[in-house]
This record gives C-alpha cells, structure tokens and sequence, in this order.
C-alpha cells in the first residue's frame, strides 16, 4: 500500500477502531481479492471488535495499491461517514461523533429489525407455523380517509400503496403526523411491521416505486408500540428501553444529539392499546415534542377522534380486495401444506357465505387453521369462528393436560375470561401480579397469552398480553354472557359504541333469551340516536354498527322483534363501503317490517360493487317500502335493480322511489319499466333532459300516482310540456318541482289539484293570471306543507302570501328556503300575516332579514302555539354582498364535475372543501346556502338581534326541537341561551352546529343544563371550537346524547377555511 494512503489510515485509526465492524465488509474484500479466508481468520482471532478492526487495518497496510480503494468502496454503504473521511484526507481530522454515533445507530437499528422482523406468526396461537414476512405479506391498498366522505373523491386518485403515506399532497407539503386506522385483523401490525422492514433494506424502485419521499429518505426509523411510552419522560428513555441492548452504551443526551440532527421516523403499532394515560405519546402526536420528526401512528378506528386536528395525512385500509384474497390464499394454502380438496371447499365458502368476513386477513388465517384440523361445518359468523377456534384450542389444551373440557372451563377458561374482562374495561395490561394466584393459568394456555419481551429489552416488570386482541375482547364477551342481569346491563349504560364494537359483536352472537332482548334494547336505543352521524374511518356508517350486529344472528328470536321494531331506524343507506353482514342485517329488518306491516327506506348506493339484487328482491315483499337509488351509472344497471324489485308491479310492494343524480350517458337512455302501479316518483339532480323525459314518461303509466317529485333537474320543452299532463293527475297528493328557473307557469294546473297537501316549488315574477291561481290554491285549505324553496320574494308573491295565510286552518309546516327577499317591506307583511297559521314547524334557511323583519319574526313566533319544530339557520340579519362568482376560489370551484353533476350553483357552496357535500345531497338534503363572508361585525348589535330572537323563541313553550345553526352565537351569549332553554321545557333537540362558542361556553351551557328538570336528549355542538373531551364527558351527563364530530371541520381547516366561516348544511328530508 502506498505511504499515502497508509498514513490516512493511521491518522485516522481512532475512529475506524471505535465504529467498524469487519464482519459487515468481508464479503466486499474477499470478493475484490484483498483478503484471504486466512486473512479472516486471523481478524476473527481477537476478542473485541475493536481489535477486530485495528487487525484489518494492520493486514491493509501489507497490500497491494488497490487494497486502500477497495477498502474504500467497501465502506460506502454501511459506514458513510467512515468512507467520506478517509477519502478526504485534508479534514481527516474534522470528524463528527454525532454523525459517527447516528450511522452506529442505524447499522444496530436496521440489523435489530432484520433479525426480529423477517419473521412472522400469522397463527399466533400456533407455534408451528413461522412464516417468511416478505413471503406470506400482501400489500393492501390504503384509502386516504378524506375520501370516505366522497365517492367522487375516492374515484380521482384518493388510493394509494403503504410506501406513498409520506407523499406530499393537497394539505401538506410536507406530512409530519400520519395516521393509519383499521378494524381489527385487518393488518396495521403486520403493515408497520414491513415499513420497518423495507427501510432496513436497500432502496429499490420494486419496493419504493416513484414514491418522494420514499421510506428510506429517513436516516433513522424506530418502532415502537404505543404502551411503551408509558412511564417514560423522554423519547429517548422509551428508544433506550425497547430498541437498544443493554450494552449498546449509547446514553440518552447522545441520542438527544442525534435526534436533533436526523432525519428521524416513528412508526407506532397499537395506539388503541396504550392503556391509561399516555401523556408522552400525546406530547409526540401534538407536536410538543419531536415536531420536526415524521410520525406514523396505527390504530383502531374512533381512538382519536380528539386529536385529529393535528394529523397531516390520514389513511384506512378496508381489507382485502377479490385479488389480495387470492394471493393470500395461495401463499397460505402453501405455507400451510393445505390438500387440494381442502383449498377447493374453503373458496367455495370464502366466495358465498363467508365473503365479508373474509375482507379480513386473520379472519382468513382462523379459517384456514379451522379446515386443516377442524373437519366440521365453517361457520358463516364472526362470533362462530371465534367460538369454533377456542372449541379447537380447549380440545388441544385438554389432550395436553389430559383432563376434561368441563373442568377446563372452570378452571382456566372461566378466570381467564373475568381477567380479560378485568384488564380490558380498565385500560391496562396484564401484568405478573395479575397470576399471583393463576401462575398455572399461564403455562396452560400460551395459545392465547404471551409475555412481552420483544421490544422492551430493558424492561424488568414482566406483562402479558392476548396473541391478538381480539381474543381479550371474546374472553371479555364470554365473561360478560355469565354476568347477572344487572351488572350487565350497568356496563352496557357505559358503552362506547364505536371503540367497543367487536366485544357488543361478540355478545350479540353469544346471549340467548331475555339477556340478549336486554343487551338489544339498551344498545339499538343508542345505536338510533346517532343514526344520522357517521364515522370518518369506519367503512360505512354508525347507524350499519346496528345492521352488522344484528348480522350476527343467524335467525332473529321472536323475543326480539319488539325491541328491533321500536328502535330500527327508518331508513337504511347501503353504501358501496357495506358489507354482506350489513346486508344481512337490513334483510333482518326488512323481514320485521314485513311481518309488522312498518314502513322503511332503503338507500342503494349503485356506484358500489356489491351484489344489491338479493335483498332488492327481498324489499319486494316488504309492505310501504320506499326505495332511493343513488348515482346510478348505466341502463343495464337501472333495469337491473327495476327487475329485481318489480317495481310499480302487481306482485311488488315497492311502489315508491326517488333517483338521485344518475350518471347515464344521454344517448343510451330508453324507456323505463316502472310498471304501472307506482304511487311515489322522485327525480333529484338530474342533469340530462331524455332521462328526466322518459321518467316523466314512467311516471305517466301510473294513472293513481300521488307523489311526484321533479326537482332541480334539467329539462327541455317536451319534458315541461309532459309535466303540465302529469299535474293533472287528480290523485296527486305532494308535488315538488324546485328548479333554479321561475315554476310559476305551472300554477293554473296545480291550481285544480283538490286532494294536494304538499307543495314544494320554485317561485319568481307572476303575471296576474298565475297569481290569481296561487292565490286560490293556498285558500283551498288543503295544504298542509307548504315550501318556498330558490323563490325571488317579490312585492306581488309576499302580498300573495299575506292575503292568504289567514284562510289556509290546515298548514301545519311552512318552510323559506335559499330565499332572495326582493322587497323586505312587503315580506315581512307576509311574517306578521303567518301569525294566523297553526303551524307545527317553521324552517328559515338561508335568507337575509333586516331589523324590522326580524322584530316581526320576534313578533309571530310567540303567536304560534302549537310549534314544535323550529328550524333558524344561516340566517343573515345585515345585508352582504355574495363573494363575486369570478374570482379565482369560485371559478376554480365552478369547473368541479361533482358541482355539476349535483345541479348545485357554486357561489351557494359554504365551502371550499366538497368531501361533505355529497354525504348531505345524497341523504336528501337541500342545496347548501349562499356563502356568507364573515366581515368584522358590530358584535354588540349581532348579539343583541340574537338576544331578541332567544326571548321570542323562549315563549314557544311546546317547542321539541330547536336549531340555530349557523348563526354565530358566541360565548357572550350562553347566558342569554341557557334562559331560553329553561324556559322551553319540552325541548327534547337542540342543534347548534357550526356556531362560534368554545370550550368555556359550553362548559357554562352544561352546568345550566344540570339545572332543567327535563334533560335534553340530544345536542349537537359540532363544528365548533377547541372543544376538550373532559366537556364532552360533562355534557354526557346533562344530555342523552352528544353530537360532537370534528372530524369534517379539521379537515376544512386543513384546507384554509375558519371553523367558524364554516356554515352546515342542513338536511330536511321528505316529510319532516
């Protein structure tokens, strides 16, 4: 070797003795030809590494030239800064430690991982098999959850593979704080598991893609649990505990140096089992510790709901697709030894009856264990597969100790079960005190338990956990099926209906008789309250928690027919996100219904994938069914779903149906086969003349139609002259034809309708003859709902109303929606003349009122008695000038195809943001209101117009229900409600959506809530600020049920718009 490079070397001995191991550059050396297999002998020779390395270094010297470069090459992938120092002899004496120390740290870190994670158990209950991660693992699509509330959304991109969640996108330059949820056994752990995996391996576009950046842009990754931070006070104590060796001799202000100089990942498996409080790990999610480090957290759906606000990115994975399954299946079948007879009948079984389950990988490994030792009949449900494989296990358990099953199940099953309950309802693990008196409980089952040492290296208190948690929550279950009565029902009173859904799945398929009627009563009453709310990460909505529960049954118990009856929800919204269970579940409601002669709408969502068909031609027998079908996409796919429903047939209770915003290409529309025997027909959003002309054409053929329904669709001059032939239908009872054209011309037929009770219709300049007839239509008395829905109030339409309203006994709701008052003088006549109606519900949407019609509104309201339902939203009282619709946000916002498609004008959008938008439409909600800009306001005179408004409304002493969405009440104002709110002693509702109070506010408005002798059953305060989840806790206890998802308004925030320029849309269905 020349002098040269041998003095580099010896200037540089130090730091090549204190960071190289030879054993990682052999392979290179010997293969450049500048060691021998001797020469490797003789390194090995010394005890320590260290002397390892200075007898390498010792051998270089007596080489040839080419020696030094090899070595140099050698050090490139491993020893970075190794290498750049010895090829730079100028600063050979510039070194860095703390980069030394980092490079250290991801060589341990990165072989750590190799050894530990190249393995894995998918069976963990059964030792034998030990698979190759990277062969038994299937990468699943992940689903940014934003998309959830869009189906449009989820269709431009929304999908994406586990190795782009730090991609960059619309939100975020750059993610700091990744959330990825999952229902359990869907892989979290074992997706964690290979990110961590990937990174301790050379970058490659296999893997990697054209992800940017990609995982291997971090120079160090540590994974972690989310209880290993409990006890902890620094990041670097959890990294010292549970990644590094007890002699690695790194301290923790050196690795507080590092932390602070790398580019670092946190991947943390389990936050839903962090058990107890976890502030360390609070402090890494918000931010207030490791800002600048990327963090990757993994959990159950619904655990932080109250910490959304801080995630940049948020993803769910649903399970596996028809192409996952298959692979997964083929990996396992071979892995497993499985026979060709075996594999053939299992997929039978996975493609029929077991289809939804098997979404789920561990479902599909249970199942797989369940045909290659178990010969008997699969079960079809998720509490049949956990029962069957514990019956499998108890079999083992008992060969192995040879001793009867009965005696097992007193003995270990039964206290392990009351520990499982134990540990789970209290938020902890399982500790060794726990087995003080059960030590033998331990070595009976390790199917089940494991101690927890992979991780925790430094760790000296010895716990235990569940080989997966599932198994806690069905021990949890079994012991709560023994429990009495009572105590049962007193931790039901408790339940979280979201973070506790798998053990309510399981007790649902494990009581019997009076305990289940009980357990149902309780939980479908909670389960109906929220009907409306839906879950951000879950795969459909809250209320089909209710439908797979009840798919848990394989027949529904006479006994139970009572308790589904009282408390089902009227309608059911089957989502391209459902699943066969929830299907299952609706089939069982469908049959209450039919044998209890009960109404029911069911929402199809015909841009999923689901087979509909079946339980389509089950609503065929369900008498007063309503039917909505949503985006439909094709004429095949309508006649299709027509067919298998009969519809409007002689042999078909499905008489009633509504079409929301389809998607058929104009040219391929044709006649419709509605049959002839329809009684309802709706069209909403429908943006092509033929279709709306050949649903009108439909609707022709039932000559005793009663509802028709044309609303904000397009038409042409064949399709209005084909309406005026409908219209004159006798038998029509309701009517709604909103359009953002003048509908006036219709009124001379409506005019002579005699049986019509509702009137929904879109009203602009009358000439005198129109006039006339609506005049003589609102003085028939036969109106009962009468909505102004997109009306220009002109002088002649308030004179209309205000000559009329004193002669109409009958109208019991009347509703301004989306109203431009053209003359305030003349429409606050038309408010001080609805006194004389006996109105049961009042709706002000989204309309401008000035002083003086506000104090008539104060007026009228106490002059109503009889009000129950009184709906102020979006209410204006000063006069704003709508934001110009040319400007860059609106013009960007007018090219949205979703826009378009709904028929919804983009200055009425109250957001930037549409993910929400079609959740709201395709509910059956009306169009979103006028944006309204929040100018800086004379607060004072704003509160003092809402102070008068509180005191009208406190005299409407039958009030049930009382929304004031939207109209910026803040905190200086609780007072002034909480008055209100005494006085309204039958208030049962109370929404106050999108306003401007804060957690101090409510925390006021609860403690006056305390003071009502009736509690209010349901409160909504969503989409209002800082709300901490101690209030929320608080409000709980004054209030049946609390509305509070902030889920929707953090992500509006995200976009750039306040929370308090955020106004809701509100929904008011058919015959509210």
């Amino acid at each position: 070797m020349d002098e040269k490079h041998k003095n580099v070397l010896a200037k540089n001995l130090v730091n090549i003795c204190k960071v190289l191991d030879p054993s990682d550059i052999y392979d290179f050396l010997i293969g450049g030809d500048v060691l021998t297999w001797r020469d490797k002998e003789m390194i090995e020779a010394n005890e320590t590494r260290s002397d390892r390395a200075l007898k390498l270094v010792e051998i270089l010297q007596r080489k040839d030239p080419t020696a030094f470069d090899v070595f140099i090459n050698a050090l490139k992938s491993n020893y970075r800064h190794l290498h750049d120092l010895l090829q730079d002899p100028d600063h050979s004496f510039g070194i860095n430690l703390p980069l030394l120390e980092a490079e250290n740290l991801e060589r341990e870190l990165k072989q750590f991982y190799q050894r530990r994670l190249k393995k894995i158990n998918p069976l963990p209950w059964r030792h034998q098999y030990l698979f190759s991660a990277e062969i038994v693992y299937i990468e699943q699509t992940l689903f940014r959850s934003e998309a959830l509330y869009s189906t449009q959304l989820s269709r431009n991109g929304q999908e994406m593979r586990a190795s782009q969640v730090f991609t960059r996108h619309e939100l975020s330059d750059d993610p700091k704080r990744i959330l990825i949820e999952a229902d359990p056994g869907m892989g979290k752990s074992i997706l964690c598991k290979m990110l961590t995996l990937m990174w301790s391996k050379e970058c490659s576009d296999g893997n990697c893609g054209s992800s940017s950046p990609c995982i291997h842009s971090f120079n160090l990754l540590f994974y972690l649990h989310a209880k290993n931070f409990r006890r902890c006070t620094s990041i670097a104590d959890v990294i010292c505990e549970c990644l590094l060796a007890r002699d690695y001799g790194m301290s923790p202000s050196t690795l507080n140096k590092i932390l602070k100089s790398s580019k670092v990942l946190f991947v943390i498996d389990d936050y839903d089992e962090k058990y107890g409080e976890n502030q360390l790990l609070m402090d890494l999610i918000e931010g207030l510790v490791q800002r600048h480090a990327t963090v990757l957290i993994a959990s159950r759906p619904a655990n932080l709901i109250q910490k959304l606000m801080f995630f940049d990115s948020m993803f769910v994975v649903r399970g596996f697709s028809d192409d996952n399954k298959i692979k997964y299946i083929e990996k396992l079948a071979k892995q497993m030894d499985m026979s060709n007879e075996q594999l053939s009948e299992l997929r039978q079984k996975m493609n029929r009856e077991l289809r939804d389950l098997c979404k789920n990988p561990l479902i599909i490994t249970i199942l797989f264990l369940l045909c290659t030792e178990d010969r008997r009949k699969l079960p079809g449900t998720r509490t049949g597969i956990y029962s069957a494989i514990h019956k499998l296990i108890t079999g083992k358990v008992s060969q192995r100790l040879k001793c009867k099953e009965e005696d097992l199940r007193d003995s270990i099953f039964s206290p392990l079960s009351k520990l499982s309950f134990e540990a789970y309802n209290s938020k902890r693990v399982i500790s060794e005190r726990d087995f003080e008196s059960l030590q033998y409980l331990i070595e009976s089952v390790p199917e089940y338990l494991s101690k927890e040492s992979d991780f925790r290296l430094l760790n000296t208190d010895q716990h235990y956990s569940f080989r997966h948690r599932t198994f806690q929550e069905f021990f949890a279950a079994t012991h709560l099926r023994v429990m009495n009565n009572t105590a049962r029902q007193e931790w039901l009173q408790g339940v979280n209906v979201a973070r506790d859904e798998m053990i309510l799945t399981f007790l649902f398929g494990l009581l019997r008789g009076e305990p289940l009627v009980l357990m149902a009563s309780i939980v479908m009453s909670r389960l109906q309250n929220s009907s409306l709310q839906s879950f951000y990460a879950h795969s459909c909505k809250e209320s089909h928690l209710q439908l797979k529960l009840l798919g848990e049954l394989d027949d529904i118990p006479l006994e139970l027919n009572d308790v589904i009856f009282e408390h089902c929800p009227t309608s059911i919204h089957i989502t391209r996100e459902c699943s066969a269970s929830c299907l299952k579940g609706a089939s069982h409601i469908l049959n209450m219904c039919t044998m209890n002669a009960r109404s029911i709408e069911l929402i199809f969502d015909l841009g999923a994938t689901t087979d509909f068909i079946a339980i389509m031609k089950e609503s065929a027998k369900c008498e007063g069914v309503k039917v909505r079908l949503l985006g439909c996409a094709s004429v095949t796919q309508l006649k299709n779903c027509l067919d298998a429903m009969n519809m409007g047939q002689d042999v078909s209770c499905v008489r009633n149906v509504w079409i929301v915003s389809p998607r058929i290409n104009e040219r391929d529309v044709g006649p419709m086969s509605f049959g002839n025997r329809m009684d309802a027909m709706r069209l909403y959003g429908c943006d092509s003349a033929q279709f709306s002309l050949q649903f009108m054409k439909a609707a022709h053929k039932s000559p005793e139609l009663t509802v028709l329904s044309i609303d904000l669709c397009e038409m042409d001059d064949s399709c209005m002259k084909l309406m005026q032939q409908l219209l004159k239908n006798p038998f029509l009872e309701d009517i709604n034809c909103v359009s953002t054209n003048n509908m006036a011309h219709l009124l001379p037929i409506i005019a002579d309708l005699n049986q019509l009770h509702f009137l929904s219709i879109s009203l602009g300049d009358m000439d005198e003859n129109e006039k006339s007839k609506f005049g003589n239509l609102l003085k028939k008395g036969t109106l009962g709902w009468l909505s102004l829905d997109r009306c220009s109030f002109s002088a002649e339409l308030c004179d209309t109303l205000s000559d009329c309203f004193p002669s109409m006994p009958f109208l019991w709701s009347l509703l301004f929606l989306n109203g431009s008052v053209g003359d305030q003088v003349a429409f606050g006549r038309s408010l001080w003349a609805a006194r004389h109606l006996k109105l049961q519900r009042f709706y002000l949407y989204n309309t401008k009122l000035n002083d003086d019609n506000l104090k008539i509104l104060c007026g009228v309201l106490p002059e109503w008695t009889g009000i129950k339902l009184l709906f102020v939203n979006a209410v204006e009282f000063n006069h704003i000038e709508a934001p110009d619709p040319q400007t860059p946000m609106f013009a960007e916002l007018s090219e949205n195809p979703l826009l378009s498609t709904l028929k919804l004008n983009p200055t009425k959008v109250p957001w930037s943001n549409h993910r929400l938008l079609p959740m709201y439409v395709l509910l059956g909600l009306i169009a979103p209101p006028s944006t309204k800009k929040h100018l800086p306001a004379h607060l004072g005179s704003h509160a003092t117009k809402l102070q008068e408004l509180f005191g009208a409304i406190a005299r409407c002493q039958k009030l049930e229900e009382l929304s004031l969405a939207g109209m910026d009440i803040g905190n200086n104002l609780i007072a002034d409600v909480s008055i209100m709110l005494m006085s309204l002693k039958e208030l049962k509702s109370l929404d106050l959506r999108g306003n401007k109070l804060t957690d101090g506010g409510l925390k006021l408005l609860s403690r006056r809530l305390q003071e009502r002798l009736k509690p209010i059953q349901k409160l909504d305060i969503t989409g209002n600020q800082g709300i901490h989840k101690d209030t929320i806790k608080e409000l709980h206890r004054r209030v049946t049920y609390v509305i509070h998802d902030e889920v929707e308004f953090g992500l509006l925030t995200k976009n750039g718009t306040r929370k308090s320029e955020v106004v809701p849309c509100f929904g008011l269905g058919v015959y509210l």
